[in-house]
């Protein structure tokens, strides 16, 4: 996560890209907690009941991830891609 929030702040110049895709992040949820996430790739992540209030998430490509019982009071998922992903209803 510091890599990519490095990536962030350095307009790419330095450190990495995360790549969550495939990953189960509820056993990191301590570590995620509303963390600049911007431009995250996590195709098929699963984030099942995370408590993502408040994350930003702008431009994440989340495909068919699982969000279901997530928790995204407040979160920044502007220009996100979300296609085939798993929500509540």
């Amino acid at each position: 996560i510091k890599s990519h929030e490095e990536w962030l702040a350095s307009g790419g110049g330095k450190g990495t890209k995360l790549d969550i895709s495939g990953f189960d992040m509820r056993g990191i949820e301590a570590i995620i907690a509303k963390p600049k996430l911007t431009a995250v790739r996590g195709v098929g992540a699963t984030f099942y009941g995370l408590d993502l209030s408040g994350s930003e998430l702008q431009a994440c490509i989340l495909d068919q991830s699982d969000l279901r019982a997530s928790k995204l009071d407040g979160a920044d998922i502007r220009g996100s891609s979300l296609r085939g992903a798993k929500f509540n209803g």
